[in-house]
């Protein structure tokens, strides 16, 4: 029998991602350009911005502003 790969797990990839951070703040946004949705590590945005501190948290913020939430 084939070795299966494994699967990753959403928590694993959105932890992988915090993890990088390095203490900046995210932000998910539609692109200004009109190119689709963007994860933004930023260093120089604020909570005013819409920067949030994890992942998760940018995400639910851009759920809420589209609606989803």
């Amino acid at each position: 029998m084939l070795d299966q790969p494994r699967i990753i797990t959403d928590k694993e990839l959105l932890d992988f991602l915090d993890e990088m951070s390095n203490g900046d703040m995210w932000i998910s946004r539609r692109s200004t350009t009109g190119r689709g949705y963007r994860l933004h590590n930023c260093a120089y945005h604020t909570p005013e911005d819409g920067a949030r501190l994890s992942v998760r948290e940018a995400i639910i913020a851009a759920m809420k502003d589209e609606g989803k939430l």
